[in-house]
């Protein structure tokens, strides 16, 4: 299940990326809003897809309350699941070490 959050959390901050430095300049500084639709629903999904999916797998990894806040966190920051993702593959390998996959 980590392995599918971490790819979510891949798509939800490209997706993020896409949406705050390619479709809204296009719209604001060019006067061209047509990227906004199809980017800002990829991102809600997207979005949602990573909460959704967040929960269970830092329960089952038994992360602290700094993990929980810093994962959540990630998600409204640009570029935050990238820099979240270290934490991420951190959990992973304790997880593997404990004999869970």
């Amino acid at each position: 299940m980590m392995r599918l959050f971490r790819l979510v959390a891949l798509v939800e901050g490209v997706t993020t990326i896409a949406l705050f430095f390619v479709a809204m300049p296009m719209k604001h500084l060019l006067g061209n809003p047509v990227l906004i639709p199809s980017t800002g629903m990829a991102h809600g999904l997207a979005f949602i897809a990573y909460v959704l999916i967040m929960i269970p797998v830092l329960v089952s990894s038994r992360a602290d309350a700094v993990g929980w806040l810093r994962t959540a966190l990630a998600a409204f920051v640009p570029l935050g699941t990238f820099i979240n993702d270290g934490y991420l593959k951190r959990l992973q390998r304790r997880r593997r070490a404990l004999g869970f996959l």
